[in-house]
């Protein structure tokens, strides 16, 4: 099984990739539209650090993006 997961990564890898953005597409589809590059947005290699506007983002969302739950400053800690 690991042998076969090592060999189709790739494949593995773009499959689960393209899901997430297509659920995560349909979910906010009013506020993304359908011109978004959500891959881009999501899997780039260059990350920005959002510690320094987690105050306002906290204040701003009040709940996860993608479960609904409130946000506090244990669960935002990445």
């Amino acid at each position: 099984m690991a042998y076969c997961f090592r060999n189709f990564h790739a494949l593995t890898s773009d499959l689960v990739r393209g899901a997430w953005v297509r659920y995560v597409r349909r979910q906010n589809l009013d506020i993304l539209g359908e011109t978004a590059d959500l891959n881009e947005f999501q899997f780039a290699s260059e990350r920005a650090n959002l510690a320094g506007i987690r105050p306002v983002l906290m204040d701003f969302q009040r709940g996860c993006f993608y479960c609904g739950c409130r946000l506090t400053s244990a669960n935002t800690a990445r």
